[in-house]
C-alpha cells in the first residue's frame, strides 16, 4: 500500500486512501498549529537534540486531503484564501531567505494559524543562495572547489539554521519534528561540473542540518538538476517545475528517473498560468509532506 506524509502540529501521520494511521493516539482531524515556541539554537549540531476553476473540486488524495496545491510571489488575502478553499487543499508558502524575491508574500503566524483552522495545509518555501550558473539573487553558491566544497556545504548550513529560525518564529512546530521545509533552487542559466558539485554539496549541509525535519528542493526538474541530488544525505522530498503539457501527475518529472523519490516523495509544479478569485498562481499537485 503506499502511503503519503501529512504533518500537523508535530504529529507525523502515515495516510492512504481511505485509512489514516497516526504513530500515536492523537486525532487525525486538522487542528491549529501549535503557537510560537521558545527553543533557540546556536549551532548546527542543535537540530539533532529534541529539545480556481483551474483547480477540478472534489479531488480528494490520500488522507481525505485535495492534492491540488497553488503558490505565488505576493500575500494572499483570507478572503481570496475562503474562495479557492472548495478546488486546492494546500498552499506553498515563502518564509523568508537572502534571496527570496517577494518580501510581500511572507505570512504572518496569525494567517498561518487562520488559514490551517480553516483546513488549508502549507509548504514552507525557502529562498537561500541560488547556483553561481543561474541569472536568479544576490546570493549565490561559492563554487571554491576546496576540501570537497566545503564552503557551499557550510552556506547549506546556514541556510538551514536561518530556515529552521524563520520556521520557529513563524509558530511551526519544529520542536516536535518532522516539518517540511523546502529550499528554493531556480532553474541554471548554463551549467558547469563547478556549479554542479558545488549545489551538491550545498544541498548535502542543507539536508544533514535538519535531520529531525522534512528537508526538500524545489526547482526545475531538469534546469536546476534535481536528478543529481540522489546524495547521502538526500532530501527527504522533491518539488519540481515542469510544464509537460500541464499534467500534474508528479511521478511524471522528467529527467528525474522514475526509482527517485518514488516512495510519496514528489510535488510537481505543473502551470505557472493558473487563475481564480482574481489572482494568478502557479498550479500544484502534491504526493509528499504537507503541514
Amino acid at each position: 500500500m503506499k502511503l503519503g506524509t501529512l504533518v500537523r502540529g508535530g504529529v507525523l501521520a502515515l495516510v492512504s486512501l481511505g485509512m489514516i494511521g497516526l504513530m500515536d493516539a492523537s486525532s487525525s482531524q486538522h487542528t491549529s498549529i501549535i503557537g510560537k515556541g521558545t527553543e533557540t539554537l546556536t549551532s548546527a549540531e542543535s537540530y539533532a537534540t529534541p529539545a480556481s476553476s483551474d483547480s477540478p473540486s472534489g479531488v480528494v488524495g490520500p488522507g481525505g486531503v485535495n492534492p491540488y496545491g497553488f503558490d505565488r510571489c505576493s500575500h494572499t488575502k483570507l478572503s481570496t484564501m475562503q474562495q479557492l478553499k472548495p478546488n486546492f487543499g494546500w498552499i506553498g508558502i515563502y518564509i523568508g531567505g537572502g534571496d527570496a524575491g517577494c518580501p510581500d508574500a511572507f505570512p504572518t503566524e496569525s494567517w498561518i494559524d487562520t488559514v490551517i483552522s480553516a483546513g488549508w495545509y502549507v509548504e514552507p518555501i525557502w529562498v537561500g543562495p541560488q547556483s553561481t550558473c543561474s541569472r536568479y539573487g544576490p546570493e549565490k553558491i561559492s563554487v571554491d572547489s576546496y576540501n570537497n566544497y566545503q564552503t557551499a556545504y557550510s552556506q547549506g548550513q546556514n541556510s538551514a539554521h536561518h530556515a529552521y529560525t524563520a520556521l520557529l518564529n513563524d509558530g511551526f512546530s519544529v520542536a516536535d519534528g518532522g516539518v517540511p521545509i523546502v529550499d528554493d533552487i531556480e532553474s541554471l542559466t548554463s551549467n558547469s561540473l563547478a556549479c554542479d558539485a558545488a549545489e551538491e554539496a550545498f544541498v548535502r549541509g542543507w539536508d544533514a542540518t535538519l535531520p529531525r525535519q522534512l528537508p526538500a528542493v524545489y526547482g526545475s526538474s531538469g534546469g536546476s538538476y534535481l536528478a543529481n541530488l540522489t546524495g547521502s544525505p538526500a532530501p527527504a522530498f522533491i518539488w519540481g517545475a515542469n510544464y509537460n503539457t500541464n499534467n500534474p501527475d508528479p511521478s511524471d518529472l522528467p529527467p528525474i528517473p522514475s526509482q527517485d523519490w518514488d516512495n510519496n516523495q514528489r510535488i510537481k509544479q505543473y502551470s505557472p498560468t493558473c487563475s481564480g478569485a482574481g489572482i494568478t498562481f502557479d498550479c500544484d499537485y502534491e504526493d509528499a509532506p504537507l503541514y
